[in-house]
């Protein structure tokens, strides 16, 4: 057989394979993967800005479950196996953010970890542990405010094999609260060098499938700021909301502060009135009247601490 022989029977053979050939759709594959395409409608929450999104696929048959991360707020195409499914959304890069619970789509939760009372003042050298505690919380998990978190589910989500058509839209709103505090009339705030704050009874975290705060109860700290006047303290936090499994519990909002001399103050206000009557529940703005805090001692002669050398006041909230 000549060259130029081989080389046709070569190239027809060629045609020939080619030919006999079914070409598979880019979509899908025949291990059982199926495109499906992914909405974030974000109609309950315009003004997030999430920087990325997870999906939680949940096999009805209990197999273990399918995560997917999107970099684009509005969603995606993703590779899936066929079945029938229950789904969690959520956006995912947080600083705070934990997940317990995460073997099934009905218990799956978001918490926030542990952290310490004091912020500010522990760069004073002041230990959290030897802070007084609202009372009946000694036991309250001390937990991060959450990150600002929008999630969604959806107890049925179909992926038919073979079908590329199909696609599925979740509705984030926000799972997250805003509290707001400002305190007027404070005393010889010039006089202080830190102060701390805290708020008890909140809810430790937020179960999607359900719209539920979970039942944890935790007390939350918080950063403050003293004014420029030197006559008010504000502070901004966020939570996931009070009062789990729908308990009328109580709330107490209570600010730390140290003295240029040393001496160590921790206020106590009972806060369960305007948290609970809040005409927005998920922006609650505490106001308080009043924080007795004394002038500095000279020479060292400060009032006699009552317990691990903080001194303790409880205030009346007039409302």
């Amino acid at each position: 057989m000549n060259t130029k022989t081989l080389c046709a029977a070569i190239g027809l053979t060629a045609l020939l394979c080619l030919a006999s050939c079914n070409h598979k759709s880019i979509d899908f594959d025949y291990t059982g993967n199926t495109r499906l395409k992914v909405n974030f409608d974000w109609q309950n929450a315009p003004e997030a800005e999430p920087v990325t999104m997870s999906l939680y696929l949940f096999p009805d048959d209990d197999d273990e479950s399918q995560r997917y991360e999107f970099t684009n707020k509005s969603g995606g195409d993703i590779q899936a196996a066929y079945g029938e499914y229950t789904a969690i959304c959520l956006n995912s890069y947080t600083e705070h953010i934990e997940y317990r619970n995460t073997d099934s789509q009905s218990t799956f939760e978001l918490t926030t970890g542990t952290t310490t009372l004091l912020r500010s003042i522990s760069t004073l050298g002041v230990r959290s542990s030897s802070a007084p505690r609202a009372a009946g919380t000694e036991d309250e998990r001390i937990a991060y405010s959450p990150d600002p978190s929008w999630t969604d589910h959806n107890e049925s989500v179909a992926v038919i094999y073979g079908d590329t058509t199909r696609s599925v839209t979740f509705y984030p709103s926000p799972c997250y609260c805003i509290y707001t505090v400002k305190i007027v009339n404070c005393e010889n705030l010039e006089y202080v060098s830190a102060t701390d704050g805290s708020i008890s009874g909140m809810a430790g975290g937020w179960i999607p499938a359900q719209e539920a705060l979970s039942s944890e109860k935790v007390t939350i700290p918080f950063s403050t700021v003293i004014g420029e006047d030197y006559t008010t303290l504000t502070a901004e936090f966020t939570t996931f909301g009070h009062c789990p499994d729908n308990e009328e519990g109580t709330h107490t909002l209570m600010i730390y502060a140290v003295l240029a001399d040393g001496n160590k103050y921790s206020y106590s206000y009972d806060v369960t009135e305007q948290v609970h009557g809040a005409s927005d529940p998920y922006h609650v703005l505490i106001e308080l009247d009043g924080l007795p805090l004394p002038q500095p001692i000279e020479n060292g002669s400060g009032m006699q601490p009552e317990v691990d050398g903080w001194s303790q006041e409880n205030v009346y909230v007039d409302m």
